[in-house]
């Protein structure tokens, strides 16, 4: 996609089985003058896929069907590029590592802050060239951070297990966040004797350790400086060139 998509010329599809949430985002995105269609099954959503170009997709991870991760490969399939934003809810931890090592643009914990969706989606949509977020690029790395959590009385000192542009996974113990808490950080990056500040929000929240994942809380980062960004983009590209 090459440009900017005016709002009336976007098309989301919005894949649940729950009709509240369908229908809360239909009403929602309608409103602000998107195109919409709806499925409440990953088959419904396939035989969308054959005669519709779509621009984002908002999808369940556990709507109905034979795997959970049908639409996202479907999708990533029909329409190379195209983002997809999940939906989760509690319970679906391994199915949230599963989708972002398959490449899901974005994850969101039920209940929706629809705002801060919004916000996402239409960060998605922007040109290639204007867009840095993008969470298909995770790196491992073993960083010391410091978490300010709103619901701690003091900083969390922990490590990082590893890194994207758009985010990174924290590992904790006990006093989980919850999912939309916004947080401040300050990484120390030993190796590249750097020490890097940011803000961000919590995504979503693996309650316990399950190997070789540990307990702890995906962080969409929502501000870094361009220095930081730059830190962040050469280790990732040494990692791995293709990112």
């Amino acid at each position: 996609m090459t440009g900017r998509k005016a709002i009336q010329d976007t098309h989301v599809l919005v894949v649940d089985d729950e009709t509240s949430t369908r229908q809360e985002l239909v009403d929602l995105l309608k409103r602000m003058g998107y195109q919409v269609s709806t499925a409440d099954n990953r088959y419904e959503a396939f035989a969308l896929f054959k005669d519709h170009s779509f621009n984002v997709i908002i999808s369940d991870i556990d709507v109905p069907g034979e795997e959970s991760m049908k639409v996202l490969e479907r999708a990533r399939a029909t329409q190379p590029g195209l983002p997809v934003i999940l939906l989760v809810s509690e319970g679906s931890e391994l199915k949230t590592e599963e989708a972002l090592s398959k490449g899901a643009d974005a994850i969101f914990g039920k209940p929706l802050d629809k705002k801060v969706l919004i916000e996402a989606m239409q960060r998605f949509l922007l040109p290639a060239d204007e867009r840095w977020y993008r969470l298909s690029d995770r790196v491992a790395i073993d960083l010391n951070v410091e978490v300010n959590f709103p619901t701690a009385q003091r900083p969390t000192s922990t490590k990082v297990t590893n890194i994207s542009r758009g985010g990174m996974y924290v590992a904790m113990g006990s006093q989980l966040p919850e999912v939309s808490d916004s947080v401040t950080f300050k990484l120390d990056w030993i190796e590249a004797n750097v020490r890097l500040y940011g803000s961000g929000v919590v995504r979503w929240v693996r309650t316990q350790d399950n190997p070789p994942f540990v307990a702890g809380c995906g962080i969409e980062f929502t501000y870094l400086g361009e220095e930081e960004k730059k830190k962040i983009v050469e280790y990732i590209q040494l990692q791995n060139p293709k990112a």
